[in-house]
């Protein structure tokens, strides 16, 4: 990095004129008159600009031992091993310039030297490298009881993300920026300004992450008078990431949204919320987005209210513009004490670039009943909806984006779309900031009717981690397809005697469909049943579950079965312990495949005595399939911390393997490290 040595200065002459100025506060505190002195009056008192607060050091050393083997099959083993050293003295310290109301200086700074030896079978080279270290957080407030009081700011941190078996991901952030803050009763303001550079990386190159942003955030709130609130925000990035060697994107992104909210009525008891929004992007994903949203929620009596929605949304991706409007009403009756109805009525219709559009109409209704019964309560539910969709001819592909999976293992994450485009897909975090890699972070099985995606164990996607995915459809021919659906749900839940928290539970749900096209052959539909029944019991920290599923479906049928017990408990606000097992069993009938999935979790944390931290846990997971690889996991990390005066010392030790059919890996860490503090 170009500015690192300009940087380095700049820290050690920080350093240097903090520990000047704890020095010269120390002498300038004047000793009290001893007997017999003589006591001065009316000497001039000499103006100091500079105040010390606070001083802190520590010197801190770190050893650490990293070891990775990858063993496969017909293949010599692959070892890389790291060792690595670390000495770095931290200074911290609060003073004051000029005045406490001028500029308020909080920091901490820390600068040594680290060495690494590193042998790699992966990379057939061995290298030491050796040199300065730094990490500082500093922040200046200026003008703290002024109008419009302005933080300055700069921080490196450094980061250790663990995965699931397969050793940490080695992180290092810096942020440089600043932040105002205009004090109006009219319109408080906020604005920040920063640059950030974050790098996350392993050592076998499989994980080379990089991001530079730089950013300016705007957002206010004027005041309107009294029930209503406005806030305005804007949003520029201007970003360039890359990951791995194979990928980089850079973008602009442009992000503004106002939201408006009114109450009115007697008592303020409606209410209505307006969101307006833009949204522009450049880069991989080229989007450019208008959205308006608006949510009315009208309270007519203690029993009934009903809730209205519109949205209308503009946007062009990749080349093709898409238009979608959306209208939709709700309303919520009580019928009974222990009786509520609810209707939804509504349509959207979706037009897109070349003369395709869809326009779908849907309804539903919906009884809930809740009652009090002998030593517990009953939840029951039922309904049935209808929908209607009418698709024009489609004639060039259609860009499908930013449509919302969630991964959970053990079933696929499923894309219920015909004639997906094999490759198409992209797959990016929540925030729509970061784009996963296919084969190192998740799996895609295309199917003519449908799209399976899982994640991949070991990989940057998280197990119950939900996720943005765009994906293209080819040409359909035009057509109609009719939904009807219907579904009843009972829960009986102990509340009394000595069963109390056993609870049990059934759910069924039924969805028909048809279709009206030139050739309906072409068309595969997903007629469904699903069938969800099961015992649970919740008791002092204790929950027990046992549940049976079964999905009829043409697209994707599949049984399962589940076991799951968990404990959690607190033992003050020192120590707490969880553990958890779990047990799938999932039958896939249309390719005869079987998955059985076991998972095991225990964590804990305490402190021992007054000067001894201990936290831990143990990962374990087997993976078993009939027609696909087998996959085993086994994970074990604690850490300890131990204080004695000013003295602390750390350790930790992981340990985590991960075996597969023709693959398996083992990973090591142990690191010391010890703090001591002046």
């Amino acid at each position: 990095m170009s500015g690192q040595p300009v940087r380095v200065a700049l820290l050690l002459a920080l350093c240097g004129s903090v520990a000047g100025l704890a020095s010269r506060a120390r002498a300038q505190q004047t000793p009290p008159a001893q007997e017999g002195e003589p006591i001065i009056i009316g000497e001039e008192e000499v103006y100091d600009p500079w105040k010390l607060d606070s001083f802190g050091a520590a010197l801190n050393t770190e050893a650490r031992y990293r070891r990775f083997r990858r063993s496969t099959a017909g293949q010599p083993d692959q070892v890389d091993t790291e060792r690595y050293l670390l000495g770095r003295l931290d200074l911290s310290g609060r003073a004051f310039i000029g005045h406490e109301n001028l500029i308020d200086l909080n920091g901490r700074v820390g600068i040594g030297w680290e060495e690494t030896d590193f042998d790699s079978d992966t990379a057939g080279a061995s290298q030491t490298d050796s040199g300065l270290t730094y990490l500082y957080d500093v922040s200046a407030l200026i003008l703290r009881d002024g109008p419009a009081p302005v933080t300055v700011y700069s921080r490196r941190e450094e980061q250790r993300l663990e995965r699931e078996f397969s050793g940490s991901i080695d992180g290092t952030t810096e942020e440089h920026g600043a932040m105002a803050r205009i004090q109006s009763e009219d319109w408080p303001t906020f604005i920040h300004v920063y640059r950030r550079e974050a790098e996350q990386q392993d050592r076998l190159g499989q994980i080379d992450y990089g991001l530079r942003q730089d950013s300016l955030n705007i957002r206010t709130s004027p005041e309107l008078g009294e029930n209503q609130d406005l806030m305005l925000e804007y949003a520029l990035d201007l970003v360039d990431e890359h990951q791995s060697s194979s990928f980089k994107n850079s973008f602009t992104r442009h992000d503004a949204q106002a939201v408006h909210t009114v109450n009115f009525g007697a008592d303020n008891q409606h209410n209505l919320r307006s969101t307006a929004r833009f949204y522009d992007e450049s880069g991989l994903a080229d989007l450019r987005r208008y959205r308006l949203d608006e949510v009315l929620r009208l309270k007519h009596t203690e029993d009934f209210d009903t809730r209205w929605d519109a949205t209308a949304e503009e946007n062009t991706r990749s080349d093709q513009w898409q238009r979608f409007v959306k209208a939709q009403g709700q309303a919520r009756y009580k019928l009974f004490e222990s009786v509520v109805a609810i209707a939804t009525l509504g349509a959207d219709r979706l037009d897109v670039a070349g003369g395709f559009n869809s326009t779908q109409y849907f309804g539903d209704a919906q009884l809930e009943y809740t009652k009090r019964v002998p030593l517990g309560r009953l939840f029951a539910s039922a309904g049935a909806g209808a929908n209607r969709q009418e698709n024009s001819e489609q004639g060039s592909p259609l860009l499908i984006a930013d449509q919302r999976v969630t991964l959970t293992d053990p079933q696929p994450a499923l894309i219920n779309r015909r004639n997906v485009v094999d490759g198409s897909l992209l797959v990016t975090n929540a925030d729509g900031t970061r784009i996963y890699v296919e084969g190192l972070d998740y799996t895609v099985t295309v199917f003519p009717s449908h799209v399976e995606i899982r994640r991949v164990v070991g990989g940057a996607i998280a197990e119950g981690e939900t996720v943005l995915v765009d994906y293209t459809v080819g040409p359909e021919p035009a057509n109609t397809i009719d939904s009807v659906s219907a579904n009843f749900g009972v829960r009986y839940s102990l509340e009394e005697g000595a069963l109390q928290g056993l609870g049990t539970f059934l759910n069924y749900t039924t969805v028909d469909q048809s279709v009206d096209a030139a050739d309906p052959s072409r068309f595969i539909l997903d007629d469904s049943s699903d069938l969800r029944y099961g015992v649970e019991y919740h008791r002092v920290g204790v929950t027990l579950q046992a549940e049976r599923r079964h999905h009829d479906s043409t697209i994707f049928p599949y049984d399962t079965s589940r076991l799951e017990a968990r404990y959690d408990t607190r033992a003050g606000p020192l120590a707490s312990l969880s553990a958890g097992v779990t047990h799938d069993i999932s039958d896939y009938p249309d390719t005869g495949d079987q998955l059985q999935l076991t998972r095991a979790t225990i964590r804990i944390s305490g402190r021992v005595g007054d000067s001894l931290d201990i936290s831990g846990r143990v990962i374990y997971r087997d993976e078993r399939s009939r027609l696909s690889s087998d996959l085993a996991g086994f994970e074990q990390a604690i850490d300890v911390a131990w204080r004695k005066g000013r003295t602390t010392v750390t350790g930790s030790l992981f340990n985590g393997f991960l075996d597969a059919e023709t693959t398996d890996s083992l990973s090591q860490t142990i690191s010391i490290g010890v703090r001591r503090t002046f």
